[in-house]
């Protein structure tokens, strides 16, 4: 343990979660389960924003085309977007930044896995 009272993995493990991406921390933590939901969950949601993003885009230079570059075609192109990603963006993002937070603070507040028979870990049942 470190002056702070963490043990020293936490700090690692909570810039791997918040700095990389979440649940790369409780891996590096050996808390296998909890890590690979968090990844699967998070690159989900960022795959799923980003086809909707590209898709939008590639419709918005569709309609478009050059009038993008005067100041009237960047409103239009916004309102587009708007339209086209719309609440359900908001949803991804917010489902996102929940993911990262919670990674981050379990990361934080929880040891790692006791590494030895058995593996239980803190996976294997309830807090």
């Amino acid at each position: 343990m470190k002056g702070g009272g963490r043990p020293r993995g936490a700090i690692t493990a909570v810039l791997l979660s918040g700095l990389v991406l979440p649940g790369l921390g409780q891996l590096y933590q050996g808390r296998l389960k909890r890590g690979m939901a968090m990844m699967v969950s998070t690159l989900v949601c960022l795959g799923i924003l980003l086809v909707r993003v590209a898709s939008c885009v590639a419709d918005l230079l569709e309609v478009l085309g050059e009038q993008a570059l005067s100041a009237a075609g960047a409103l239009k192109a916004i309102e587009l977007l708007y339209r086209g990603v719309g609440p359900s963006a908001s949803r991804l993002l917010i489902a996102l930044l929940l993911l990262w937070v919670i990674s981050v603070a379990d990361a934080w507040f929880s040891r790692p896995a006791a590494s030895g028979a058995g593996g239980g870990g803190r996976d294997s049942g309830p807090r």
